[in-house]
């Protein structure tokens, strides 16, 4: 279990990735065809903790010990936004051509992770 302190800034780091999802989906839905980068997608991480991936088992974390009512919407979300098909069909016409297979096989590693800690 991680100290309160981290557990905070995991939250925070979460929070900030959730706007930047919000953001990039907002980009999609103006209608708005840039090309996207590795560097653009809001990657699970948390910067200067060797976080990769932290934020996925934080959230899974709080998923599998909900202090909240809505633990099921929640993985469902985080399933569907990592889903490598998922992703494709919404993300796949946009990515750059040079950074497709380095994003799907980041895709595929965080997809891999959320189900085998919720199959435990």
């Amino acid at each position: 279990m991680p100290a309160a302190g981290m557990t905070m800034r995991v939250g925070e780091v979460n929070s900030l990735q959730e706007s930047a999802w919000d953001r990039l989906n907002a980009s999609k839905s103006l209608g708005t065809e840039a090309t996207i980068h590795f560097r653009d997608i809001p990657w699970p991480d948390m910067p200067g903790h060797g976080g990769a991936n932290k934020v996925v088992f934080y959230a899974l974390e709080a998923i599998r010990h909900p202090r909240q009512t809505d633990g099921p919407a929640a993985l469902r979300r985080l399933r569907m936004r990592w889903h490598p098909d998922k992703f494709i069909q919404s993300w796949g016409a946009r990515l750059a051509s040079d950074d497709h297979a380095k994003v799907m096989r980041r895709v595929n590693d965080i997809a891999q992770l959320i189900n085998a800690t919720m199959d435990r």
